[in-house]
């Protein structure tokens, strides 16, 4: 029997011990679109997403296809959410899972379904465009492309609780959740029960929709076929060959990024963040105020290890995608490179910014610990 962790304290996942390919369902017990689906399918849960690299799950929500960091993610409640695997005796198990999670990538800032969520058990259902999936079909679907069905229907009639009931699949909730001090005043936590409070996750999938929509526009000014999404727009661009094309449609995309509000995401991510880089003044205050136990400092300690490792993986990424931007700007010259550059090495530093406030946290919990062993 499972005892809910008490008011004081929440639940937060070791994002080290989770592996790409991973099922994350979820529910939102306050939510009507959550307790329609709940009603409909019979089950626990509501929403399902799937982890793409270490630290990072992708899911289909209402404005669209999205990433998401899984360290600020927590609980209130052990029994609203469950981790699921693709058991181990499963042929290629482990190649089948991260072919999946690179699946999954390619669903980026695709629409949400809202119809085929509610209505997955309907014989009625008809099929939706490639360019709109919800939350289980996505991960059903890019399990599927991986070449394996981890169930017999159709990814489009799935729901969350199918999942569940999958013979391919196991449940590792209790080895990735953790009990964790819910008063920590330098993370601002998001609740996977809060699921329809907008983030500025939503903010990003909604602005890269916006533009997407402006430059398919441009494109088909020109005759062109458009891109199916944000991200296929840069490739797009840059294999147009009439050079007073390539400008115009440069054009429409530049003025799309700064009108949209893309140039701004940035900002708002550092803003939002904000409170973070003042962690070591933090947790010097808590360690002269003796605010946690020993084994509290322990476990805190333990978690800011794995969000330096998650910063680090994120930077990696980040500095790839940089590194390609200033590469296309450089044979190119189109301003939407230099522009996407701009905002990416921005985020860049945040990061380095955050990871050396980290260390100097980590590097004060270690000296405490060992001044009390």
């Amino acid at each position: 029997m499972r005892v809910e962790s008490p008011p004081e304290h929440i639940y937060i996942f070791d994002s080290a011990k989770i592996l790409t390919g991973d099922i994350l369902l979820s529910t939102a017990p306050k939510s009507p679109k959550s307790a329609v689906i709940r009603r409909q399918t019979k089950a626990d849960y509501s929403h399902a997403a799937i982890c793409t690299e270490p630290g990072l799950f992708i899911e289909a929500i209402g404005l669209g296809v999205r990433r998401f960091a899984i360290g600020r993610m927590a609980v209130r409640e052990r029994r609203h959410a469950c981790l699921l695997r693709l058991r181990a005796d499963v042929p290629n198990a482990g190649v089948i899972s991260r072919l999946a999670g690179l699946k999954a990538e390619n669903y980026l800032s695709h629409g949400y379904w809202l119809v085929g969520a509610l209505t997955a058990l309907s014989k009625k259902l008809r099929s939706e465009t490639q360019s709109r999936v919800f939350c289980s079909q996505l991960v059903a679907q890019a399990y599927r492309e991986a070449g394996l069905a981890l169930i017999a229907a159709d990814p489009a009639k799935t729901h969350p609780g199918t999942f569940v009931s999958s013979k391919l699949l196991m449940d590792v909730t209790d080895d990735v959740l953790v009990i964790h001090p819910a008063d920590v005043r330098w993370m601002s936590w998001t609740f996977l029960e809060d699921h329809d409070k907008r983030t500025l996750h939503d903010q990003e999938v909604a602005v890269k929709q916006a533009v997407h929509r402006r430059v398919a526009k441009a494109f088909r000014a020109h005759h062109l076929e458009p891109p199916v999404d944000f991200h296929s727009a840069f490739g797009a661009l840059i294999r147009i060959r009439d050079r007073a094309v390539a400008s115009a449609i440069d054009s429409a995309f530049a003025c799309s990024l700064r009108r949209e509000g893309y140039l701004s995401l940035p900002k708002k991510a550092v803003w939002d963040t904000a409170d973070s880089f003042k962690l070591d003044q933090y947790t010097a205050e808590g360690i002269r105020s003796k605010t946690w136990t020993p084994e509290e400092k322990a476990g805190i300690l333990l978690f800011q290890k794995r969000q330096c490792a998650i910063i680090l993986a994120a930077t990696k990424s980040r500095q790839f995608e940089l590194e390609s931007f200033r590469s296309a700007y450089a044979s190119t010259h189109l301003e939407t490179f230099r522009l996407l550059a701009e905002a990416q090495q921005e985020v860049c530093d945040s990061f380095a910014r955050l990871k050396r406030v980290l260390e100097g946290s980590i590097r004060l919990f270690e000296q405490d610990l060992t001044k009390s062993a």
